[in-house]
């Protein structure tokens, strides 16, 4: 059991995370948006936290720069201050292979659109099961004498359909387009998902600047994970 003044209980029984959760947004409405306050829809209030040195476990608050200070039970300091790479999902976007029907890629090696042909799949024998769809070259900066492996892009889509940031970039970070390196995008019947790479050459890393049509935020990716994105068509097209 645990607890203050007011809020006790067993824990994950009577003190859920839910319960925690509820009176975490009932003091930030109260010190924000909160009608009986006056103020305007979108404020948001100023809190101060800093750390008693002489106890490790309590912290000093100050709220919208008033002359009340509180002091509270816990090292708040460490909780504000946690970034917010280490709390947001890294999930940028998840696709079925199977709903992905075009393929557009704008990279260093050049630009090709890769279309998925139904019609062309076959039936099996009995007239019930269809094979593999057929991927066909649909445009391309290559040549038009060029055609693609069904079963090389089958396996690579299978690999692209999904995307998480290696890491968050601050909501601010400049794009550079001098630094543009490719593109790539996906369509699927009903919508279309877009990613745009800037390398940063100041970066030792090697880690790419990305932004997505699904995503309000900038992000980062790995060099391998953005070369597999931008996938040279040499490694896709059929054989002789």
């Amino acid at each position: 059991y645990f607890g203050t003044d007011g809020f006790r209980g067993e824990a994950n029984v009577d003190l859920t995370a839910m319960h925690a959760f509820r009176i975490g947004l009932f003091i930030g409405w109260y010190y924000g948006a909160n009608p009986k306050q006056n103020r305007p829809a979108d404020y948001r209030a100023r809190i101060v936290v800093g750390k008693d040195t002489t106890a490790g476990g309590q912290s000093y608050i100050q709220v919208d720069g008033k002359d009340t200070v509180y002091l509270a039970e816990g090292a708040f300091h460490s909780v504000y201050g946690t970034p917010i790479d280490s709390v947001r999902s890294k999930d940028v976007f998840t696709l079925s292979s199977s709903e992905i029907m075009t393929v557009t890629v704008n990279g260093p090696s050049g630009s090709y659109v890769l279309r998925k042909n139904l019609s062309s799949a076959d039936l099996s024998s009995d007239n019930s099961v269809a094979q593999t769809p057929v991927w066909e070259l649909a445009e391309s900066s290559l040549g038009s004498d060029v055609k693609c492996d069904t079963e090389k892009v089958t396996n690579w889509v299978n690999t692209v359909n999904t995307v998480k940031a290696s890491s968050w970039a601050a909501d601010d970070e400049p794009v550079r387009m001098e630094n543009f390196y490719g593109s790539f995008r996906i369509g699927t019947g009903t919508k279309e998902i877009g990613m745009e790479f800037y390398s940063i050459p100041e970066d030792s890393e090697g880690k790419f600047l990305c932004k997505s049509t699904v995503s309000p935020y900038p992000f980062y990716l790995t060099k391998y994970y953005v070369e597999k994105f931008c996938k040279n068509f040499d490694e896709l097209k059929a054989s002789e």
